[in-house]
Formats: structure tokens, C-alpha cells, sequence
């Protein structure tokens, strides 16, 4: 009888103890990850009230592919004449490891003409 108690009162302190250890694992993970409300707000901050649907956007990736760990924002500009290239810069900002200015290139092949720039907001998971 009292072999039962104690089996029962140390299954119940290692059942308490591993959820607690899931519970904060999870709050923990959350914590190192962006909320949907996040990046619009950051969105409209960078590219203004104009992108009316970017919330929608926003929704429906967070939807398919869960919370990003961080985002980019930045600015990219590209020209070409028959071969092309792609230049960027930006920032790369994250909740665990703060804030890093990031550059990327790129090249195009194909029949192409002409120049562009652009803002841009990449999420990363």
C-alpha cells in the first residue's frame, strides 16, 4: 500500500516536471520567433500605408509555413543588356540573435533588357 503511494506520488512529480519542461521549452521557442502583427506593423513602416495586402499576404504565409525566426528588409536593384545582374542590401533583423545589415548578387542569364529597383521584405525561417 504504501509502495503504490510512492509509485503514484513519483509518477505524478515526473509527469509535473516534463510538462513543465515542454511549457517552457515552447514559450521559450515562441519568444525567438516574429508574430503575424509584427511584420505588418514592420511592412506598412517600411513600405508605407499603401500595401493594403500585404496583411492578407502575411496571413496566409504564416498559415502554410508557421512563425519566421526573423525578416529582411531591404532594397534591390538590377540591370541587364542580354546577361543580367542583381545587386541587394538590407537588414536581416532577429529576436535572438539582434540585427545584422546583410548584401546579396546575383546574376541573370537570358534575353532581357533594361533596369528595375525595388523595396524588398523577405521572411526566414
Amino acid at each position: 500500500m504504501v509502495s503504490r503511494f510512492y509509485d503514484r506520488t513519483f509518477f505524478r512529480v515526473i509527469s509535473m516536471t516534463i510538462a513543465l519542461i515542454v511549457a517552457f521549452s515552447a514559450s521559450a521557442a515562441r519568444a525567438d520567433e516574429y508574430t503575424a502583427q509584427e511584420i505588418v506593423d514592420s511592412g506598412h513602416k517600411f513600405f508605407g500605408a499603401t500595401s493594403g495586402g500585404l496583411a492578407t499576404v502575411v496571413e496566409k504565409i504564416f498559415a502554410t509555413y508557421g512563425l519566421p525566426n526573423g525578416y529582411l528588409l531591404g532594397e534591390e536593384g538590377s540591370g541587364a543588356l542580354i546577361g543580367g545582374l542583381t545587386y541587394g542590401e538590407g537588414t536581416l533583423y532577429t529576436k535572438n540573435a539582434g540585427d545584422h545589415k546583410v548584401f546579396w548578387q546575383g546574376p541573370s542569364l537570358g534575353w532581357d533588357f533594361g533596369g528595375e529597383g525595388s523595396r524588398v521584405m523577405m521572411l526566414v525561417y
